[in-house]
This record gives structure tokens, C-alpha cells and sequence, in this order.
């Protein structure tokens, strides 16, 4: 019989096999002795081995629902999980004018720069070849014959990457990604031509883990990652620069949908295995790009794992790159692009007509992939002077010696942290001179997390505050109290206002911003942001420009002044900032209506209250969801705790709902009990009613 062409391509799609990732506890899957266990899975699984990994198997099977089931019941299976697709972006923006000099070297007038101008003599000496710090750079394509990097590449490297046609790490068509990040890290220099590397003592392991020849469809794998790594290290690599990531969505842009990546957890093993087993038990370190989209990095998984050294970018002003993501997982930043007008990174470029110019390199690199390789290479620098140090040390290295920039909007913590800066900007001197100090195995206090050491000698391995990474709950933040896009800050952006919204707040209309005020674009920024009106040439307050009839921050650093005003016209919440810029933080202003409230909850000023609410009347410790600061809910409830009920204009005509006898609660009179009690027997009576309508 012959079946239907649609029935054949369906059978045919539920005959492929669909590929499963077997977490394995015990020794090292690779060596000998494992060969009865791994053959044990494949038959429970009824499986084909793909590839073996030290602590997981990756198996083609043609039921994953059933090989699961008859795997679970084993106890040394740790974890199982389907191999998906993982998209990737590239971390540049490659598409500005620049001018070509490499500012962030030099301190000159220049505050952006990253603390190397005195360390040339040294930096540029010739070591011998065991000496030379390996830095494995995951990429795309490279030009492996370039002579600015020819003689830094160990080797050819490997090809990973999904369309595999090279056995090596050499470009295909449209791969300049690699060339241009591998020259910020380790461009020869010193030698009459082009530019020099951070870095132009380390050797570099190119890894082609990016493929479909640099088009918008590059994805990989979680196994393909994890094999890439581990490939990695096991080759030698000290350090691991990673500037990919999945895509960014734009958190400049209000209307923008955000998509949430997970880390899948054979990537966390892999992470794992590097600080564990890398550089012969002292541990490789992860560096990653921070992203482009202007968002929380805890969007992405791979950035914001707490076993990655995560990177941002900062403009030549001095602020962060408009693009640059943000949050707690951020570690520290490093000079890179930020708009029109601003300097750009210079770095190699694919020889010829290949490259995205004619003439070898390029001027105009930039994104958190450029910041990323600028600290692959201090960190090259650190274990080039101080190869004992285990990776911890050298992390911390650069995360204790990095310097606050931009100290006055940059929210720094009392730990010294910074939700756009991390610990700040990278500083290879101060950081070679922290590295110097280390007498025995302990860091002072980071902890290298995933590693099973106990790093800062404490009595705890991973200490759970500084492993416990946040994940959000929600893809934006939301009205309620917690901070679900994990950036760091509590309902930011006005989320709990949805009219009178103040200069750079994100808008969809007009009609939400404040009186005098209008929703309109920007430069550098996506989506619409209320703006004051303005007549051209007219002066705006706050270093604006009037731009198009609204006063808006100047370009190129408008988004990191939007930020800053943004934040100082908001009200004081308790939350360890100074959230209206008044040089007190979590102060509590004598007219605001928390300072009504007769009850405590502990702490000091606004945070005495701990942010109370009022909850049908009443201030309470509590935050509830109704609360708004001004009232525009037309739900019979006091929002605001003014002592008026749904008072907005709106309800007037929209309102279904019995108003809600809020002063039941407060009346002290004895001749009003029984009122109230009569009010609120009614108000009961026809919200009954009401609820036997709906039924």
C-alpha cells in the first residue's frame, strides 16, 4: 500500500530522533571504567551516543518521553534534559563612525580608561611560550593568517558551530566577529603596523562555535557549548571570552517584547567543570558579554549565571553605553562604543575584500563584545604575572581593584556595587597590584561559585548569597511590590502610575505623561518617552536639548542621563537609594501620607514604616495591591489613603462598583457606631446582591 504523501512526511517527522542530555553522577564519563554505565543508559534509553562529556551523555533517542521515564529511576542520573536550539546575537554595534585612535589606553583628559598606559614596557616584552596566558575565544569564523594575529594563535583551532564545513576555526563567509574581538584581546602591536591587543603576550585558542555564516538565524546548542568549553579547557585555555549570547530584545523601547533564556544545565556543568577543572585545578575564568538590549541581564541566562564574570560597556564620557544591559549579575564595565559622536574601538579586521573594510582592521567595534575582550585580556595580564593564583583570585583581582565611575548616578551600593557599573571600571594596574597581595589560597571575599572549593575560606562552599542567582518572574516589571525583572530596582519606570508620568518616563501616549509634556522618540533610544515641550532654540533645564519641540538628554549619552533623571524624580521608597536625589537616602518627607501612619515596622525614617500602605482605609506594613500613588482605579477602595474614594474623574462615569466605607474603620465617635455599622450591613446586603447578579 502506498501511503498519502502527508502521511509520509508525518511518519517520517515522528521517526527522527530527537536528541536528550543524561546528567551522570560519579567519576568522569570519558575514562574506561565508565564504559558498562554508559552502555547501561543507552540501553534503558534505547539510545545512539552523540557525544560524551565528563559528567553527561548526549544521546540521539526516538521516544524522549519514554526514555526519560525508564532513565529517572536510576540513581546515578542526576538530571536529564532535551537539547534545544539556543539562537545567538553577536555583542557589537558595528555601524557608527569613530575616531581612529585607541582613547580608552590613555588617561589623558580621559577618565574612561582602563589603567594600561603605564604597564607598555612589560606588556610588550616577548615571554617565553609556557608562559603566555591562553585565552580561548568563542566566536565566529577567523582570519587565522592575519598578521596582526597569525603568531597569536596557538593553533587552528576548532569548529563547533552547527553548519560545520571546516574541521577548524577559519572565517566562512560574512565571519568578522571573531577576527575583530580576538585583536581588541591580543593584537601583536609594537611592531609598525595597525594596533595593539590588551593583552599582546597571550595566545589565543580560536573556537568557531557561531555558524550560518553571520546571518540573523546563528544558533547553537547546549551541547555543542558545553563540548565547546570543556574542548576549551582541557586544550589548556586559562580564560574564556564569550561575547555571544542569545538575542536581546530592547529595554529602550516600553513597547518592545522581552523573551526570557534560560541557562540549560548542561552549560552550568560545563561552567562548572572549567572553574574546577582548568589550568590544572586552578580553574579557568568565564567572561561574558553583558548584552545590547538596554536590559536586565537576568534576561539571559548565560550572563547572569553567578559562575561567569560579566561584562558592560561605557562610553567615552565616562557613562554607560546606551545599549549596555544592567542588574545585580553585572560585574564590571569596559570602555567601549556608545552612539555617533563617540569614540569606537579599533581592532583586526578579515584581510581584503572579505572584512567588513578593504584595508585589515577596523575602526568602528564596539558593543559589550568589545568591553568583554578588553577584560579577557587584564585577566590574561594578571595570570601572565601571577600564574599561581586560582581563578577566584584572579577574578576578584579585577572586581576589587576596578574604580566606581560615573559615582554620582551610579546608585553604588554600600558594598561598592553599582546596578550599571557593577564594581565598576576595569583598572589592569590597580588589579595587577591587588593580585600581588595574596599570601595562601583565600580571596579576601568573592567566592567562585560552582567550583566546590571553599574560596574566601569562610567554612562555606558557594556561599548562597553570592550563588543564588535571581530569576525573573515576569518578562517587565509590574505594579506589585517585588522586583521581577531582577534589575535591581522595585516597580522602576512609573509602572504604578499610568497617568502624570514625569520626563523620561517610557509612554505609549500623550495623554500619560505630565501637563506640558509629550510622548515622542529619541536619539539612541527605541520606543516613546514623555519629553517637555519646547519651541526650537528654546533652553531646557537638566542639560537638555530641544530636539524636534521636546527638551531631550544630548546625544550620545541620553539614555544614561534619562536614567539619572528618571530616577531622581522619583519618590522616596525604601529601598537603600536616595531615590529622589536629595543627598538622604530612604528619608521620609513630613507631607507624604506614610508619614501619617501611627504604626512602626522597624528600621529608620521612610523605612520605619517599611513602606506602609493603606488597605481599605487603614495604614498597614504591608503592601497591598491596590495600592497606587494616585488613585485611578474605580474599585469602591481609598488607592492613595486620602480619605476619598475612587476621587478620579474617570470613575465618575466608569464606576459599577458601591464605594467602599472606609471610615468604619477610623470613626473614634461613639455616636457614629452605629451608623457605621448600618452603612456597612447595606454595603454587605447589595454586594451579595451584586455577586448573586453575576452567579
Amino acid at each position: 500500500m502506498v501511503l498519502p504523501s502527508y502521511l509520509t512526511l508525518a511518519f517520517c517527522l515522528l521517526s527522527l530522533p530527537q536528541r536528550l542530555i543524561v546528567g551522570v553522577a560519579g567519576e568522569d564519563l570519558r575514562h574506561e571504567n565508565q564504559r558498562a554505565t554508559i552502555k547501561e543508559i543507552l540501553h534503558l534509553s534505547d539510545g545512539t551516543l552523540v557525544t560524551i562529556l565528563p559528567f553527561a551523555l548526549v544521546l540521539d533517542v526516538q521516544n524522549i518521553s519514554a526514555a526519560k521515564e525508564n532513565l529517572k529511576t536510576q540513581k546515578n542520573i542526576l538530571w536529564l534534559e532535551p537539547d534545544i536550539e539556543l539562537p545567538i546575537a553577536l555583542k557589537n554595534i558595528p555601524d557608527d563612525p569613530y575616531f581612529s585612535n585607541q582613547w580608552y589606553y590613555s588617561s589623558e583628559n580621559n577618565s574612561a580608561h582602563i589603567g594600561i598606559e603605564s604597564l607598555w614596557e612589560s606588556i610588550i616584552s616577548d615571554p617565553p611560550e609556557n608562559a603566555k596566558p591562553l585565552i580561548a575565544v568563542f566566536d565566529d569564523g577567523f582570519d587565522l593568517t592575519h598578521p596582526e594575529l597569525s603568531q597569536r594563535f596557538k593553533n587552528a583551532g576548532k569548529n563547533f558551530s552547527p553548519d560545520a564545513e571546516l574541521q577548524d576555526a577559519s572565517a566562512q563567509i560574512n565571519d568578522n566577529h571573531g577576527t575583530q574581538t580576538a585583536g581588541v584581546i591580543a593584537a601583536e602591536g609594537n611592531n609598525g603596523m595597525g594596533l595593539i591587543g590588551v593583552c599582546p603576550s597571550c595566545q589565543l585558542l580560536p573556537v568557531r562555535l557561531i555558524g550560518n555564516g553571520g546571518s540573523e538565524e546563528l544558533y547553537t546548542t547546549g551541547s555543542l557549548a558545553a563540548e565547546a568549553l570543556i574542548w576549551a579547557v582541557d586544550s589548556g585555555a586559562s580564560i574564556l571570552n564569550n561575547s555571544w549570547g542569545p538575542p536581546d530584545s530592547s529595554g529602550l523601547d516600553p513597547l518592545a517584547e522581552s523573551s526570557i533564556w534560560p541557562l540549560p544545565q548542561v552549560v552550568t556543568e560545563a561552567f562548572s567543570y572549567a572553574l574546577k577543572e582548568g589550568r590544572g585545578g586552578l580553574g579557568s575564568i568565564i567572561v561574558w558579554s553583558a548584552g545590547n538590549g538596554a536590559e536586565p541581564i537576568a534576561y539571559d541566562g548565560f550572563a547572569s549565571s553567578p559562575q561567569v564574570l560579566t561584562v558592560g560597556a561605557l562610553s567615552q564620557t565616562g557613562q554607560i553605553s546606551y545599549y549596555s544591559d544592567y542588574g545585580p549579575a553585572l560585574d564590571l564595565v569596559a570602555p567601549s562604543s556608545s552612539g555617533a559622536f563617540l569614540g569606537k574601538v579599533v581592532t583586526t579586521d578579515r584581510q581584503g575584500e572579505d572584512g567588513a573594510t578593504e584595508d585589515d582592521y577596523y575602526t568602528k567595534y564596539g558593543g559589550t563584545s568589545a568591553a568583554t575582550a578588553m577584560v579577557s585580556g587584564a585577566a590574561g595580564l594578571i595570570m601572565y604575572s601571577f600564574p599561581e593564583l586560582r581563578a577566584a583570585q584572579v577574578m576578584e583581582s579585577l572586581l576589587q581593584s576596578a574604580h566606581p565611575i560615573d559615582a554620582d548616578s551610579g546608585y553604588y551600593d554600600n558594598k561598592g556595587h553599582s546596578h550599571y557599573y557593577g564594581h565598576g571600571l576595569v583598572d589592569i594596574a590597580a588589579a595587577l597590584a591587588w593580585a600581588s597581595t595574596y599570601t595562601n589560597e583565600c580571596t579576601l571575599s568573592f567566592e567562585a561559585c560552582g567550583n566546590n572549593i571553599d574560596d574566601n575560606c569562610n567554612g562555606a562552599v558557594d556561599d548562597p548569597e553570592q550563588c543564588t542567582p535571581c530569576v525573573p518572574n515576569a518578562s517587565e516589571e509590574i505594579c506589585d511590590g517585588a522586583d521581577n525583572n531582577c534589575n535591581g530596582f522595585v516597580d522602576e519606570h512609573f509602572v504604578c502610575t499610568s497617568i502624570d508620568k514625569p520626563t523620561c518616563a517610557p509612554c505609549t501616549s500623550s495623554n500619560q505623561c505630565e501637563l506640558g509634556s509629550q510622548c515622542r522618540s529619541a536619539e539612541d533610544f527605541g520606543g516613546t518617552w514623555c519629553f517637555p515641550e519646547c519651541e526650537e532654540n528654546e533652553e531646557c533645564l537638566n542639560d537638555f536639548v530641544c530636539i524636534n519641540n521636546s527638551c531631550q538628554p544630548r546625544s550620545p549619552s541620553g539614555f544614561a542621563a534619562c536614567l539619572t533623571h528618571l530616577h531622581c524624580n522619583q519618590e522616596e521608597t525604601c529601598d537603600g537609594f536616595d531615590n529622589d536625589c536629595n543627598g538622604t537616602v530612604d528619608d521620609i518627607n513630613p507631607a507624604s501620607p506614610a508619614n501619617m501612619s501611627q504604626s512602626t515596622c522597624g528600621g529608620e525614617g521612610l523605612c520605619a514604616f517599611d513602606v506602609p500602605f493603606c488597605i481599605d482605609g487603614a495604614w498597614q506594613c504591608e503592601r497591598h495591591e491596590s495600592w497606587q500613588e494616585k488613585e485611578t482605579r474605580c474599585d469602591g477602595l481609598d488607592n492613595d489613603c486620602d480619605g476619598q474614594v475612587d476621587e478620579s474623574p474617570l470613575c465618575q462615569t466608569h464606576s459599577r462598583r458601591p464605594p467602599q466605607i472606609s471610615s468604619c474603620q477610623h470613626s473614634g465617635k461613639q455616636d457614629s457606631l452605629l451608623l457605621c455599622l448600618l452603612l456597612c450591613t447595606l454595603f454587605i446586603f447589595r454586594k451579595r446582591q451584586n455577586n448573586k447578579l453575576i452567579a
